[in-house]
């Protein structure tokens, strides 16, 4: 057992949850691309994985050494704020930004003014469902 201090507890912990949700993020980035039972998919996918497990394994072990327990947190804050990367990433693809580009043709701009503005819409419905759900720990 390694004995911290309540600060360097909560300071490992803290690292480590980011380090892991980062590790997540790109599992499930990688599982888009090459999904785990594809019959084509490149052995560096199945490393990365392999891998993974190694990393979350160690996490696991290290939380346990230190006495870090395993601190719940709520999924929604966290989908909300990719949605709301979304919504950010749209609004600069408004043909009214687009034209800090250069000259925008008005023709695609009146074809991708409401285009836009829909998944804008999609996106604020997606965000009142997350709020709706139910706590959810990871």
């Amino acid at each position: 057992m390694m004995k911290l201090d309540v600060k360097h507890q909560t300071g490992l912990r803290n690292g480590l949850s980011i380090a892991e949700r980062a590790v997540q993020r790109a599992e499930i980035m990688l599982a888009l691309a090459w999904p785990p039972h594809a019959a084509a998919q490149p052995a560096a996918a199945a490393r990365f994985r392999a891998l993974a497990d190694q990393f979350h394994a160690e996490v696991a072990a290290l939380r346990g050494e230190c006495e870090l327990g395993h601190e719940p947190r709520d999924v929604r804050p966290l989908v909300f704020d990719e949605l709301c990367r979304a919504r950010d990433a749209l609004e600069v693809s408004r043909p009214e930004e687009l034209v800090g580009f250069g000259p925008l043709d008005p023709a695609v701009a009146d074809a991708l003014r409401p285009r836009i503005a829909g998944l804008l819409i999609l996106l604020r419905g997606l965000e009142r469902a997350v709020g709706a759900l139910p706590a959810a720990d990871v």
